[in-house]
């Protein structure tokens, strides 16, 4: 129960982020080529808007099925965990080229501070994407011994 109201929090902000990024795309896109480092983007623009407007809806609506997914399995209903199991097989697509756009905007930091920055990024994303497995396989558990009986 605790673990879905976690994810079903973690999915809120996921859609709210996913939201906000799609809402102000062109800025978001500007942002991300001026921290890459790299001027040769500033000539792929749209190509790297709709990369990131693609990502934001994929992240988008990975939280609003994360969000339903983890109230219903704060209510108890059986039947979410095959839901689990595609949102775990979701998130490690989802999260790899995030890891990849944030990797790539530490370009105009130091080594040290881009590390860190990829380091934590890299925890993080494996922790979360280690929860949606947990909930896939803890519902799993919970549908079975609910069916048993």
């Amino acid at each position: 129960m605790i673990l879905g109201i976690s994810l079903a929090i973690l999915g809120a902000y996921y859609t709210a982020l996913g939201t906000v990024t799609l809402l102000d795309l062109s800025d978001v896109t500007r942002r991300w080529i001026e921290r890459s480092g790299d001027a040769d983007f500033r000539l792929d623009s749209q190509f790297v808007m709709i990369c990131i407007g693609i990502g934001a809806l994929a992240v988008s609506l990975f939280g609003i099925a994360t969000t339903t997914c983890g109230v219903g399995t704060a209510a108890g209903r059986p039947r979410a965990s095959g839901y689990w199991t595609v949102l775990a097989i979701a998130a490690p697509l989802i999260h790899f080229p995030w890891f990849l756009y944030r990797v790539i905007s530490t370009g105009t930091l130091s080594r040290s501070e881009a590390a860190l920055i990829t380091r934590a990024d890299a925890v993080r994303f494996l922790v979360i994407c280690v929860a949606y497995v947990l909930a896939s396989v803890l519902t799993r558990q919970a549908s079975v011994s609910q069916t048993a009986r």
